[in-house]
């Protein structure tokens, strides 16, 4: 007979703030440790993270762009910010679910500014965690509070 599921939104329920944190941690933790997760040298480091009152989660990452994220124009290049993204999405995702890794299957971007050399924020959320999906958008903001990239991605849910 077959287990039944618990949806990710239940399993988000019976969290709070820390149980966040400890989770979005132990994510980078294994990004950092295992250079198998590590491929791109994308380095997320977790600020904050909260519930919204329909229960969908929100985690705040802090990143440092270099040199080596760069295009030939001298900005982060386009798919360097999608790895930014899906990885800090996909962080979150697992978060909110019970299971081990979320294959992305769906990813969209917009770029709104160039992102150069220097620290922003991810902001990112869910906006739907079901028994077989977790869906999330985010963005990109500058140290002035400028939206330079958006993103949605979609994350299947696997035993």
């Amino acid at each position: 007979m077959k287990r039944a599921r618990m949806s990710a939104a239940s399993r988000i329920a019976a969290f709070d703030k820390e149980d966040i944190a400890r989770e979005v941690r132990g994510w980078l933790t294994l990004e950092q440790k295992d250079p198998g997760m590590h491929f791109t040298a994308i380095e997320l480091e977790y600020l904050d993270s909260g519930i919204y009152e329909d229960g969908q989660i929100w985690i705040d990452y802090a990143i440092d762009t270099r040199h080596r994220h760069m295009n030939v124009y001298g900005h982060v290049h386009g798919g360097a910010i999608a790895t930014m993204m899906d990885a800090a999405m996909g962080i979150g995702a697992c978060a909110a679910s019970e299971y081990y890794l979320l294959p992305t299957v769906d990813m969209s971007m917009l770029f709104h500014h160039a992102i150069t050399e220097g620290r922003y924020r991810i902001h990112m959320q869910t906006t739907h965690m079901g028994r077989k999906m977790v869906n999330c958008r985010c963005g990109i903001y500058n140290e002035q509070g400028r939206l330079c990239a958006t993103g949605m991605a979609g994350y299947y849910v696997k035993e």
